[in-house]
């Protein structure tokens, strides 16, 4: 008897990190008591599976396949650990293909791909992880992948590869033999999307929306500094409808780290830039991403969007500090004993506090009730290296009675800030064309005599602030980021003395008293 034939392998996948990896599942049987063995590393969920895919098979295909035998699942490659049940509908059909008796050819699995939890009536459910699962199995050479009919709309996005989605096992089969057309795309918005707040809706606080203007336009972290009810959290949360929406590349990856930890809707994509505002108790782990099983932070749930640190002196110290590899390199590695994940974190901070805590410091109105010791105390629990990754700083005071009274509709909106906010990253984009980065406030400090060079007039203006506020190597560096950003704002293809004033003002922080 031919030995090969025996075995069945169907192709699966299961996420590691905000990727995939393709698992191959083989199934052979052999004459012996009702048995299973399932080898390669298989977590407990996936141990699990083996009882309930029985039932699946039998409840949803009752006689097609017979299960007194002495089973042997191998789930390759062996030395990873798989921990998905969307093994579930793999490892179904395999055993279907291997104990239906030659009902079912077995190149009836060549070029097919399947990621799918099954029920025990044999209905197939959606799973977490899709999207990566699909690009790992494409990767690997599937050219038809069937996942759940739930899951359909996140598999679509990948290009190059038939993806279906099914409702049952029954439905699965039906389709191994008689593929239909593949789904098509459609794209609804990610769980929990914070609504956009139009501009128009902020009275006052003309230094604060310029400044804003100017992060959005060059992807820049800032801070703002005023007292409660001010208006940051508004602005804060203006920005995602400033800035140009996510690319196709953009929507697979920010999708697929929505998708590992089970935030997409069912048939959703992440269609908008993020806007993730964890609280102030937020562990180091839940925001920059760890966990037995690592798993990805706030961080990354911002890639390429915003990530919104409310009250930032009140996280804590482990959290904040964590924050300087993301800032700087766009990526936060977690490493265990298993092994090191590496998840991307390429967001735009936007920071808020009060000024000092009882929030009235600087108020003409409002006596502060703070001693210049606790005003001190409280804002340098940012510390100076977090404070050097941070483009802007701008103060805010409480907005005049006067200016809210002012009608909504005369004052300036979003859609009219967003036209210039894209005609600046249009300039950038076209600079970076060849680049690994694409705004100005990603460019890198060995690119900015190339991209961003001062001389002249400004360079002698940064290089009396530099002295005067003894600015570190990376501020100094920031502020000609920022200024190459308004520089662009402006059209113009220098960076001049003005550019660099008006950067200068968002980089120098006020006394503490």
């Amino acid at each position: 008897m031919n030995k090969k034939k025996e075995i069945v392998s169907a192709w699966g996948a299961v996420p590691e990190g905000v990727s995939g990896r393709r698992v191959v599942v083989e199934a052979h049987a052999r004459a012996g008591a009702r048995s299973f063995d399932l080898v390669g590393l298989p977590g407990r969920m996936v141990r699990e599976a083996v009882d309930r895919v029985q039932a699946a098979v039998t409840n949803s295909l009752p006689g097609l396949v017979s299960f007194d035998r002495h089973w042997v699942i191998n789930l390759a490659p062996a030395g990873v650990d798989k921990r998905s049940t969307g093994l579930d509908l793999p490892l179904a059909v395999a055993l279907l293909l291997r104990g239906s008796n030659g009902k079912f050819p077995r190149t009836l699995l060549e070029g097919w791909g399947f990621v799918g939890e099954l029920s025990l009536d044999g209905r197939v459910r959606p799973v977490a992880g899709v999207l990566p699962s699909v690009l790992a199995l494409k990767e690997a050479g599937a050219t038809q992948i069937l996942v759940a009919e739930e899951n359909g709309e996140e598999g679509a996005l990948v290009e190059g590869v038939k993806v279906f989605g099914v409702r049952s096992l029954r439905h699965a089969l039906s389709l191994l033999e008689t593929p239909a057309d593949p789904l098509p795309l459609t794209t609804v918005g990610v769980e929990g999307e914070t609504p956009i707040v139009d501009f128009r809706d902020i009275a006052g606080q003309i230094l604060a929306r310029r400044a804003v203007e100017v992060a959005a336009s060059g992807g820049h972290h800032i801070l703002m500094m005023g007292p409660p009810g001010s208006g940051k959290t508004l602005l804060a949360r203006a920005i995602p409808g400033l800035v140009p929406p996510l690319e196709r590349s953009e929507v697979l990856e920010a999708t697929a780290i929505h998708s590992v930890v089970g935030r997409i809707q069912a048939g959703g994509v992440v269609v908008r830039r993020p806007f993730v505002s964890p609280h102030h108790t937020t562990s180091p782990a839940g925001l920059v991403g760890g966990g037995s099983r690592p798993s990805p932070g706030a961080v990354s749930l911002a890639h390429l969007g915003v990530l919104f640190l409310d009250e930032i002196p009140h996280f804590q110290k482990g959290s904040l500090e964590a924050l300087r590899e993301p800032l700087e390199e766009g990526w936060v590695t977690v490493t265990r004993a298993a092994g090191s994940v590496r998840f991307p974190a390429g967001f735009q901070l936007v920071a808020a506090m009060n000024p000092c805590p009882c929030g009235h410091w600087g108020d003409p109105e409002t006596a502060c009730r703070c001693i210049p010791a606790e005003v001190t105390k409280y804002r340098k629990r940012i510390s100076g290296p977090i404070m050097d990754r941070i483009d802007l700083v701008v103060e805010m005071a409480r907005v005049p009675y006067r200016d809210l009274r002012v009608d909504a509709p005369a004052r300036e909106g979003s859609q009219a800030v967003a036209r210039r906010v894209t005609a600046a990253r249009t300039l950038q984009s076209q600079r970076y064309t060849n680049e690994a980065w694409r705004t100005n406030g990603g460019l890198p400090g060995c690119a900015l005599d190339k991209h961003a060079p001062v001389k002249g007039e400004a360079d002698r203006l940064l290089g009396l602030a530099a002295e005067r506020y003894k600015l570190s190597a990376r501020a100094v560096a920031r502020v000609r980021r920022v200024a190459r950003t308004i520089a662009d704002m402006e059209g113009a293809s220098t960076i001049e003395a003005p550019h660099i004033a008006e950067a200068l003002q968002y980089r120098l922080r006020p006394p503490t008293c």
